[in-house]
């Protein structure tokens, strides 16, 4: 027994000498402190899928003459990478309503003409791709007393836990390259749609090339009008929200009295 038992502290203290040896001959209470250096840092807070939600309505045009309204409702997921880098994808559903007493409508052989025209696209729904980013050094201005301003909290916390966090997502769509190209004045590149108009539009006998809508009554004329597909994001930067316990999330809000946009996302996951 004496034996067994001098034989198991023998192995026990080989073992500790080979983990000494592999650590390069530092003592063993230098071990754990390695360890602890070699541990991988805590993940941000931000990672893993978010998903979100957003509606756009305007009215683009609105006065007695003519009234162009538009409206785009979007469904998005997207992922933050360890860096706030953020790619994903959605769907958004577009449409468009026109009602003008006086249009300029194009005649074959005429050129333009004023008509009175209206038309809805109805719902097109498209994908589009998301990319942006996640940051945590808000913009301070300087201090009353000359304090420095800054980019970050002094407290800001080991894991980012007191950071204000700012998150600005991009729509993304095709280039002239076919290659993937980032919103541009609030548009989607490659990103179209179309709606078609019924114009009042007396046509001289002998001169045509507009197409008469089945059912109408002679004198009206379908116009097709491409449209441009717009970000559901639309340049908003919302600041990240959270509470004990619960997810982040983020909303951005933009109303007036011609138009209204609104978007949100909530974290789904973390990473």
């Amino acid at each position: 027994m004496k034996e067994k038992n001098i034989l198991w502290r023998n192995a026990a203290w080989m073992a500790l000498l080979a983990l000494v040896l592999l650590a390069g001959g530092a003592s063993p209470g230098a071990l754990v402190s390695t360890a602890q250096a070699q541990a991988p840092a805590a993940a941000p807070p931000w990672g893993g899928m978010w998903s979100g939600k957003g509606v756009i309505r305007q009215k683009l045009m609105d006065d007695p003459i003519r009234k162009l309204t538009r409206t785009s409702e979007a469904d998005f997921w997207f992922v933050v990478d360890a860096d706030g880098r953020v790619h994903g994808q959605g769907f958004v559903a577009y449409s468009a309503d026109l009602k003008a007493m006086k249009w300029k409508v194009p005649v074959p052989q005429m050129g333009t003409i004023d008509a009175e025209v209206a038309g809805s696209s109805g719902k097109v729904i498209h994908r589009f791709g998301i990319a942006g980013t996640l940051t945590d050094t808000p913009t301070r201005a300087p201090g009353p007393a000359g304090t420095p301003g800054g980019t970050r909290r002094a407290d800001h916390g080991r894991n980012h836990e007191n950071c204000d966090m700012e998150l600005a997502l991009i729509a993304t769509g095709q280039g002239p390259d076919g290659q993937s190209a980032p919103e541009a004045d609030s548009l989607i590149p490659g990103l179209t749609f179309d709606f078609k108009i019924e114009a009042s539009v007396n046509v001289p006998a002998g001169v045509g090339g507009t197409a008469v809508a089945p059912g109408a009554q002679p004198g009206m004329q379908v116009i097709a009008i491409t449209a441009k597909g717009w970000s559901p994001f639309q340049g908003l930067k919302p600041k990240v929200e959270r509470g004990p316990g619960e997810p982040l999330r983020v909303m951005a809000e933009d109303k007036g009295e011609k138009h209204y946009i609104l978007w949100y996302a909530v974290q789904q996951s973390a990473r």
